[in-house]
């Protein structure tokens, strides 16, 4: 599914900086790198540019990364473009809100 939601051109900017692809993106979940065990969304904004959506939310995600348990709050930005009448996600980020 998230291959469907995915542009093929996505960069998304990951906690740390890192700057990752589509390509990366996926390969990370195939490969168990980060396991997604509790996923709660909370949208804060949504503004609709002609074809463009863009939404920032927190969720607050509960798994492990590379092996590692974390339970933490993230901010998300997503940009959503319609392309041949299918939302895709062209770029986003995440950055852990301090408690």
């Amino acid at each position: 599914m998230l291959d469907l939601l995915l542009h093929d051109d996505l960069l998304f900017i990951l906690p740390n900086g890192e700057i990752i692809t589509k390509e990366q993106n996926l390969k990370n979940y195939k490969d168990g790198i980060i396991e997604v065990e509790e996923f709660i969304p909370k949208t804060e904004s949504l503004n609709i540019i002609e074809d463009t959506a863009v939404i920032t939310l927190t969720i607050m995600l509960k798994g492990k990364f590379q092996g590692v348990y974390f339970e933490e709050k993230y901010r998300y930005i997503r940009l959503w473009k319609n392309i041949e009448n299918q939302l895709k996600v062209i770029r986003g980020s995440c950055i852990l809100l301090l408690h």
